[in-house]
């Protein structure tokens, strides 16, 4: 005669919760990893749009002249544009003249990181690319031909 004999258990061991919790860890860990990293790229492509936008306006607004005007003022050029100085995060944005047929766009108030991934871009129609300038705030300086 055979004895019947039945395993009581229920529910979960210690040892499945412990795995199940570390998966949900790394899976949030992850998670947060992602999602930072999209918020970046987002922030550097509203940047990449804006000097677009920048770069293009003043091709367009000066197009007719041979060169830049020696009284160029960026700040006027950017309100007569359209375009907001304040970029995404704190950013700021300027406009300046650097010769007759030369300007820069500058881009202020980014981190060191920042700087130097927008700076290995490559900016089309730029001079020798983008350079950045850590002081108390990083600025990328870009220069354009007109």
């Amino acid at each position: 005669m055979f004895l019947d004999v039945k395993n009581s258990e229920s529910g979960r061991s210690m040892i499945e919760i412990l795995g199940v919790m570390a998966l949900m860890a790394l899976l949030t860990a992850s998670a947060f990893i992602l999602i930072s990293s999209g918020m970046a790229t987002q922030k550097r492509s509203e940047i990449t749009d804006k000097v677009s936008d920048i770069v293009t306006g003043v091709r367009s607004l000066y197009a007719e002249y041979d060169n830049l005007p020696s009284s160029f003022d960026g700040d006027k050029t950017l309100s007569a544009l359209s375009i907001d100085a304040n970029g995404p995060d704190g950013t700021t944005f300027a406009v300046s003249r650097s010769s007759d047929k030369q300007f820069i766009v500058t881009v202020t108030g980014l981190s060191e990181d920042e700087c130097g991934v927008l700076a290995a871009k490559a900016w089309t129609g730029s001079v020798n690319g983008a350079t950045c300038e850590s002081t108390t705030l990083t600025t990328l300086t870009i220069t354009y031909k007109k």
